[in-house]
């Protein structure tokens, strides 16, 4: 995500200091570490930097509670078992299922700026929400998500942060469509047009 703020003019001592002593990123705070780094990096576009990421990155909040069923993606035997014997299958569906155990704001604060989101609709639902999945479903939905990344966004508006959206498990295209407008609604003109070159330059004043 763009904000779409300018670029202040670089220090040019700075600069060949960086270059004769090599770039350092020791001390940046992590929950803007973005907005700290040495100017000589302003200008690099982001796919030459190496951003810190966050696999399957909801599943903190997987539903752990039973209730949800396993994803219809998962070996049929495991859904048979999982069926029939619950009580013994869970335990070691979560423990492999569970990724994260930090939240979407902990780990924007712990700096990771990447962020890896399966999304799908729970099957029997007769709601249009959106939820996360990795073997179950979580209990926070999609909208709920974006928003909190939404307000962090706000409090850190020097930072970027990437969305993959993947998978879209059970989605029919009335919500592929709400999920689009969910995204634009959100997020507004922190959306990165698509014209718009990569590069730390747009998002550090």
């Amino acid at each position: 995500f763009d904000q779409g703020i300018q670029s202040p003019k670089c220090n040019m001592s700075s600069v060949a200091a960086s270059k004769q002593s090599g770039v350092s990123f020791r001390g940046l705070p992590m929950e803007s570490w973005m907005s700290h780094l040495p100017c000589a990096l302003w200008d690099t576009p982001l796919f030459h930097l190496a951003i810190p990421g966050s696999h399957n990155a909801i599943t903190y909040c997987l539903d752990t509670n039973n209730r949800s069923p396993v994803d219809p993606m998962q070996p049929d035997m495991l859904q048979q078992l999982d069926k029939f014997m619950k009580p013994f299958i869970r335990p070691f569906v979560y423990k492999w299922a569970i990724t994260q155990e930090f939240s979407v704001k902990q780990q924007l604060d712990c700096g990771v700026r990447y962020y890896d989101l399966r999304i799908a609709h729970r099957p029997n639902d007769s709601s249009t929400d959106l939820y996360f999945y990795h073997g179950v479903y979580t209990t926070l939905t999609v909208e709920t998500v974006l928003k909190e990344i939404n307000d962090w966004l706000d409090a850190h508006p020097k930072e970027v942060v990437i969305l993959s959206f993947s998978h879209f498990l059970g989605l029919n295209q009335d919500l592929h469509v709400l999920l689009l407008m969910t995204i634009r609604t959100i997020f507004t003109s922190k959306l990165c047009p698509k014209t718009v070159q990569l590069c730390l330059v747009c998002s550090i004043k």
